[in-house]
């Protein structure tokens, strides 16, 4: 990523993110398979969830709980890590209120809205990342 210029955020976010959700993608895409399309939704913001309240605290926990720690905390080096949750609500708001519009029926229309509110937020959170808005990440390396 560096070599290209890529901000180590940005790399997280396509990269990491994607590897992360290919297998919860297959186990929500047979479900919907089978017919039971909901449940398929259901898995996906579960998996979601249990990545940003346990697979992103528990390291973090981890480190500062360490006696090599003195100050108990971690510098996190992107500012637009505020702005990308901000993004996040507002797609999950948008999602429930989808859901309802839909009477909570999964159907392929509800398909591509969810889809088109995963790229409105991955777009948005890759733009803020290369400092495209505002200047929230400051180079790592020294050029």
């Amino acid at each position: 990523g560096d070599t290209f210029g890529i901000p180590s955020s940005v790399m997280g976010l396509v990269f990491i993110a994607a590897g992360g959700d290919i297998p919860e993608s297959v186990s929500s895409t047979l479900m919907v398979l089978k017919g039971v399309g909901s449940m398929g939704l259901s898995n996906s913001m579960g998996a979601n969830t249990l990545d940003i309240l346990l697979c992103l605290s528990l390291p973090w926990l981890i480190k500062c709980l360490l006696p090599s720690n003195p100050t108990k905390s971690i510098e996190i080096i992107s500012k637009g890590l505020a702005l990308n949750c901000l993004f996040l609500f507002g797609c999950v708001f948008f999602l429930f209120i989808t859901i309802y519009f839909f009477k909570f029926r999964m159907t392929k229309k509800l398909g591509v809205t969810c889809f088109f509110l995963y790229l409105v937020f991955i777009t948005l959170a890759t733009l803020l990342e290369m400092n495209v808005f505002f200047d929230v990440n400051p180079p790592i390396c020294d050029s």
